[in-house]
């Protein structure tokens, strides 16, 4: 029984012994199994974990040139149309006002010019001679213009002078002497005056060698009334002058050719 007991337990350790491998590597392979097909997952979950805190790599900026820094919309780039529109014209209008107070400031340089300069004196003399738009007829104001450009020699003034005295106020002894001084600096009106005055004897003595001297001296500059007045001397037996038929001829051609409705 003793024997038996052994021999049975022995048997069955030794069954015990050859089976505790077998089903141990069973045991190894299953758990190899659910590792395996567990791993991915939890490798998975870990890359997952990891993804979004991994840094990326970036190159280093360059401290020489660094990029451009992001323009930011300021109130005034985002103010309306109108509101540039009008910033626009306020700038327009600044840049306009020096401008305009350049030519406020040069109204008065203007008119002080008109006071020493003898053309612009004799120009707005003229004006006041004739009246006009904005322009009242002032022959005082004529006279004293006149007289102003005259002053400095001016040969226009100073023979539009002598008319007047001649014909305004009747002062043939003015008239006379502002005439003779256009017509010594060679201004053919002048002298085409002064010729009639000797002629007629107005303001001088009558003298018709003196006249024919002024007449001729217009003439030669083309004053087309000197060259008829000329013609007709010369046509006539006037205070002395023999009639010479082929210089009033001459003269009345010339005349003519200037324009002179009566020579022609």
């Amino acid at each position: 029984m003793c024997v038996t007991s052994k021999l049975l337990l022995s048997a069955s350790t030794l069954i015990y012994l050859l089976s505790s491998p077998v089903q141990a590597m069973e045991w190894d392979e299953e758990e190899e199994k659910q590792g395996a097909a567990a791993a991915p997952s939890a490798l998975h979950r870990v890359e997952k974990r990891k993804a979004p805190s991994s840094p990326t790599h970036e190159p280093p900026p360059d401290e020489a040139n660094p990029p451009p820094a992001k323009r930011q919309d300021t109130k005034e780039d985002k103010a309306s149309p109108g509101a540039a529109s009008a910033s626009a014209s306020a700038s327009a209008s600044a840049a306009a006002s020096p401008a305009s107070a350049s030519a406020s400031a040069a109204a008065p340089a203007l008119e002080r010019e008109e006071e020493t300069d003898p053309e612009k004196q004799f120009n707005l003399g003229t004006l006041h001679a004739e009246g006009g738009p904005g322009v009242p007829r002032d022959i005082s104001k004529t006279i004293e213009l006149f007289t102003k450009a005259a002053l400095q020699n001016h040969a226009p003034a100073q023979c539009a002078l002598g008319r007047m005295h001649e014909g305004v106020d009747g002062d043939l002894n003015k008239a006379v002497e502002w005439y003779t001084k256009a017509a010594l600096q060679n201004h053919a009106e002048a002298q085409y005056h002064l010729g009639e005055m000797h002629r007629w004897g107005t303001g001088v003595p009558r003298d018709i060698s003196k006249a024919i001297e002024w007449y001729t001296k217009a003439a030669l500059q083309n004053h087309a009334e000197a060259q008829y007045t000329l013609g007709v001397i010369h046509e006539h037996d006037n205070q002395g002058i023999a009639p010479d038929i082929s210089k009033a001829i001459e003269w009345y051609t010339k005349a003519a050719s200037g324009g002179s409705a009566m020579a022609q």
